[in-house]
């Protein structure tokens, strides 16, 4: 939940911060800059933002190790190409009792569609 609202809030308060100088620079009276709610904003979004990127930083290590793990498994011995490949396992049709599609009952040709003609009769 924090990892999805900390990105927004950065948004949120980063485009206050670009009003309040904006209308600061326009009318320099209202003193946007200058008090202390505006401090206390920025010290929110200096805070939010340090999280922010420290998710970040954190998922990108992780990504990272991920991938190096990955990399570290041994790959499978290449298929003797003498023997035909395994078919796969289609685990959802296992699991839920469903019909399996790419048995050779529901392959073959009565089951395709006819083949259509042309408009000019070839």
């Amino acid at each position: 939940m924090l990892r999805k609202v900390l990105p927004h809030a950065a948004i949120l308060l980063s485009n206050m911060y670009i009003v309040f100088y904006l209308i600061d620079r326009v009318n320099s009276a209202m003193c946007f800059i200058d008090n202390r709610i505006t401090k206390a904003l920025l010290v929110l979004l200096a805070v939010i933002s340090t999280v922010n990127a420290s998710f970040l930083i954190l998922d990108e290590r992780r990504k990272i190790a991920r991938n190096e793990r990955r990399r570290a498994q041994p790959r499978p011995a290449p298929r003797d190409p003498e023997r035909p490949a395994p078919r796969p396992l289609n685990q959802t049709a296992q699991r839920t009792g469903a019909p399996r599609y790419d048995s050779p009952r529901y392959n073959s040709s009565r089951y395709d569609a006819p083949a259509r003609r042309s408009r000019f009769g070839e």
